[in-house]
């Protein structure tokens, strides 16, 4: 936190300056007369660096020698075609350096910024699901295991169907100070998707496949051996459980092979776009329950 708070002082120190450097009369006369271009570079490249995560990615140096191409370049473009100012010659030189140099600290500043609010990120994320299960994939780390379930269905001609459900958005905002009191609000979403997937990963059967699907917020299970019918039950059981054990309502769309779709990209597909609002069950009398606590559905015993 001292290293990140540091990082900010120096950011808003370095774009105050930046910004208003030219405020600075030296002698009653104002010496430093930067190019309007030169600051919407300024803004540009830090919006960029700070707002997307694929650009703070870049490594530092291929930022500054991209950015000071591109300096080169606009301030080249300008002089030829629109009676700028030289980039060298005199007093110019000293103002391009000037400008150059003033621009990539800036962009040194904001690629360092995001970097710190990215490790934040990443140590408040570690510590907030040190207690995840392991044994839930992301959906993109489970392509091998998918395309062999896919394999043996089509192969058998067995049933199989995916299940996509997703947090209802205002459930959420109603769940939030119970839920994710120790997560921040950007996480909120990441928080809750990683408890479903978890609280799912013990209530269904060992063959099913539970994923979370991170960049969309979901999970994603497969389900072998699971035709459409069963599917069906087997959903108002997820969120029955999940009213129960979380008070929290989901979204659920199901989509099964071969009926619907014949692959696994086009089944995830088709069950996103037939989500829609589950409405939790009423309360069972404890005789009807099921027992120890899995779902029991043609096809679709659990595993003990």
């Amino acid at each position: 936190m001292k290293y990140m708070r540091l990082i900010i002082i120096a950011f808003l120190v370095g774009f105050t300056i930046f910004f208003n450097i030219e405020r600075l009369d030296l002698a009653h006369q104002n010496e430093i007369d930067l190019d309007s271009v030169v600051y919407v570079l300024g803004f540009l490249a830090g919006l960029l660096i700070l707002g997307i995560p694929a650009f703070s990615r870049v490594r530092l140096p291929v930022h500054i020698a991209g950015w000071a191409a591109i300096y080169v370049a606009v301030k080249s473009t300008l002089f030829l075609f629109f009676e700028g100012r030289p980039l060298l010659g005199g007093i110019y030189t000293y103002l391009s350096v000037t400008e150059l140099s003033l621009l990539l600290i800036s962009i040194w500043l904001a690629h360092k910024l995001a970097h710190a609010v990215q490790d934040f990120e990443d140590a408040v994320e570690t510590v907030t699901f040190a207690g995840s299960d392991h044994h839930i994939r992301a959906i993109s780390e489970a392509n091998e295991a998918i395309q062999t379930e896919m394999f043996r269905s089509r192969h058998n001609h067995h049933p199989l169907s995916v299940i996509v459900i997703e947090p209802d958005a205002v459930s959420i905002r109603s769940s939030l100070h119970r839920l994710v009191r120790e997560a921040q609000q950007s996480m909120m979403n990441h928080y809750i998707t990683n408890n479903l997937a978890m609280l799912l990963n013990q209530q269904l059967r060992r063959s099913d496949m539970v994923l979370e699907q991170r960049d969309a917020n979901r999970v994603v299970l497969v389900c072998p051996d699971t035709n459409k019918t069963d599917s069906e039950v087997l959903v108002e059981y997820i969120g029955d459980v999940v009213s129960r054990q979380m008070g929290l309502n989901i979204k659920c769309g199901t989509a099964s092979f071969p009926q619907e779709a014949l692959t696994f990209e086009e089944l995830v597909e088709r069950a996103g776009q037939a989500v829609t609002q589950f409405d939790p069950l009423p309360e069972l009398p404890p005789a009807a329950q099921p027992k120890n606590g899995k779902v029991k559905v043609a096809g679709h015993s659990p595993a003990a």
